[in-house]
């Protein structure tokens, strides 16, 4: 068996990861479907989706949508102005509601 480098580059995300990790997914033979043990969880556990978030207070949960042309939609729709807001992708995990978090999906 070939040595593996003590890091890899994630197709998905681009940081470094290593490789000896059970978790990741590393082809020896297909360098381009190297993944890392978080975007493997994430896919497995979560679904991709498109937000509306700031550097202050993060995602806003109301800014959640399932494509990038309704999450812009709701950006511009005049709610988020002033707010320094941008449209970035985001992944929802599916989990138990925190008790003061009741708008945990």
């Amino acid at each position: 068996m070939p040595r593996l480098p003590k890091t890899l580059e994630c197709q998905s995300c681009e940081m470094r990861f290593d490789p000896r990790d059970e978790r990741a997914v590393v082809y020896a033979d297909r360098p381009e479907l190297n993944r890392c043990p978080i975007c493997n969880i994430l896919d497995i556990a979560g679904h991709r989706a498109w937000a509306v978030s700031n550097n202050c207070q993060g995602v806003f949960t109301c800014g959640i949508a399932s494509s990038k042309e309704t999450a812009t939609e709701r950006l511009n729709s005049g709610d988020y102005d002033g707010a320094g807001c941008e449209v970035v992708p985001v992944v929802i995990i599916a989990g138990k509601p925190f008790i003061d978090r009741p708008w945990w999906a």
